[in-house]
């Protein structure tokens, strides 16, 4: 008998532990759907490829813009 007081309790122990998962799970998605909204709402026309290369990659856009050359090519990885 108290073998089975022993399982029936961390059965117990264990639905308690994946309910309070879910509920973490659902408040991070929500938070999440919540932040993709407002970016996009701050954000509606979106930014153009050259915009992002400059703040994603700073130093790129500096010495691109500072350099004679005519036109380089767009090109990432390759052979």
């Amino acid at each position: 008998m108290e073998r089975n007081v022993v399982i029936i309790t961390i059965l117990v122990a264990l639905v308690l532990i994946s309910v309070v998962q879910a509920a973490e799970i659902a408040s991070v998605k929500s938070r999440i759907a919540g932040n993709t909204v407002q970016s996009i709402q701050n954000n509606d026309e979106g930014e153009s490829y050259d915009a992002m290369m400059a703040r994603m990659h700073p130093e790129l856009a500096a010495s691109t813009s500072t350099s004679s050359s005519g036109s380089q090519g767009t090109m990432v990885g390759g052979c």
